[in-house]
């Protein structure tokens, strides 16, 4: 997957399990990612997705 700046790559009727082994996966495939920027959260930490 594209390391890219999109947005909105996660669905928003996700449980929160469902996010979090996203999450995880992502971490394991790519341990160098920096989530933040990737889940699209702002400086604050603040969810915009």
């Amino acid at each position: 997957m594209a390391q890219s700046q999109q947005r909105g790559l996660i669905a928003k009727d996700l449980t929160q399990d469902q996010v979090l082994s996203y999450i995880e996966e992502i971490k394991r495939l790519n341990p160098q990612i920096n989530l933040s920027t990737y889940l699209g959260t702002n400086s604050a930490g603040v969810d915009v997705w």
